[in-house]
């Protein structure tokens, strides 16, 4: 029986250790120029989707997405005319992901690393040269919805997106549409809102790929030195 415990005790600490390769991301200084709190902040905590599993490109506009674009939709059931914000973990790093029910346009979206971006398309892509990528365009619907990431990105690589509605334009997202920054819960494995933005024209935020809190790696490497010396003192 001591031995299932401990087993069990060992497997849970495994998982909270592993979540040292889920970075979150910190996002800040939401600004819309008008409705909301110009400044908001929040965390986005990673879902553990299985996508962006390529490096993504690194120029042009081309559409790259896949069937990534089905995930996406399966995982925030997107409203159309609504904007969401979300991170996505994987073994290379964060991705920092923008999903739209409609196509929206974009302006000079920026980050210092990372391996390249996912789109559903019309976002044009350069490398920047001290690393990372600039982006500029109007994310293209595909099936009512758009999406645009920046993939892989390691721990404290910064960015910045803005946002643009567009009144009077079928399928074109709205310059008063909401949008929703999003954060995962592991408990419900479902994701959760952390802030709502309205924009007033146009929406801006500043982003940081940051490392899993300390506390919770310690704990996690406590739990399984805890259970190895029990075992050692249950020999003995």
């Amino acid at each position: 029986m001591k031995g299932r415990i401990l087993g069990m005790a060992v497997a849970a600490t495994l998982g909270i250790a592993s979540l040292a390769n889920a970075h979150p991301i910190d996002v800040g200084q939401i600004s819309p120029p008008g409705t909301g709190l110009p400044g908001s902040s929040g965390r986005l905590e990673a879902a553990p989707l299985a996508v962006f599993s390529g490096p993504g490109a690194t120029s042009g506009s081309a559409n790259n997405m896949g069937g990534d674009l089905a995930t996406l939709v399966a995982a925030v059931n997107p409203v159309a005319g609504q904007v969401y914000v979300f991170a996505v973990e994987s073994a290379s790093g964060a991705s920092l992901v923008v999903l739209a029910g409609g196509s929206v346009n974009t302006s000079v979206l920026t980050n210092t690393g990372g391996t390249g971006v996912y789109q559903t398309g019309g976002v044009n892509i350069s490398s920047l040269m001290a690393g990372g990528f600039s982006s500029i365009g109007t994310m293209d619907a595909v099936g009512g919805n758009s999406s645009f990431a920046y993939v892989n990105m390691p721990i404290y690589t910064t960015g910045s997106v803005t946002l643009f509605g567009q009144d009077g334009v079928l399928g074109r997202i709205g310059t008063t549409a909401t949008v929703n920054f999003l954060s995962w819960n592991s408990i419900s494995s479902t994701f959760s809102t952390v802030t709502s933005q309205n924009m007033d024209g146009s929406l801006s935020f500043q982003f940081q790929v940051v490392p899993v809190p300390a506390p919770v790696a310690l704990a996690g490497l406590g739990l399984v030195g805890a259970g190895l010396l029990r075992r050692r003192m249950a020999k003995n």
